[in-house]
C-alpha cells in the first residue's frame, strides 16, 4: 500500500516527466528512475528543491545516490529516515 508521501514523490516525478514529454502516468514505485529514463539530472535537481521546500528536508549532495534516490520507495524511505533524525 502507497503511504501519502511515497504518492505525493510519484505525483511530482509523473509531472517532472510529463514536463520533458514523457507519457507516464503509470509509474511503479520501484522503477529506478534514471535508468527507466523518467528522470534527468536536470529534473532530478528539481526534484531536490522541491522535496526540500516540500517536506522541509535538507539534502546533502553527497546523499544523492541510487541507493537514496533510485526510485519512488528509495526517496520515501530516505526521506523518512531524514525526518526521524531530525525529530531526535
Amino acid at each position: 500500500m502507497d503511504s501519502a508521501l511515497q504518492q505525493s514523490i510519484r505525483t511530482k516525478i509523473i509531472q517532472l516527466g510529463q514536463a520533458r514529454g514523457l507519457g507516464i502516468a503509470n509509474l511503479d514505485n520501484d522503477v529506478l528512475l534514471l535508468e527507466a529514463g523518467v528522470l534527468d539530472s536536470a529534473s532530478v535537481l528539481e526534484l531536490v528543491v522541491w522535496l526540500e521546500a516540500t517536506l522541509g528536508v535538507e539534502i546533502d549532495l553527497g546523499a544523492l545516490t541510487i541507493e537514496n534516490f533510485g526510485s519512488v520507495n528509495r526517496m520515501a524511505d530516505f526521506v523518512k529516515a531524514d525526518q526521524r533524525r531530525v525529530e531526535e
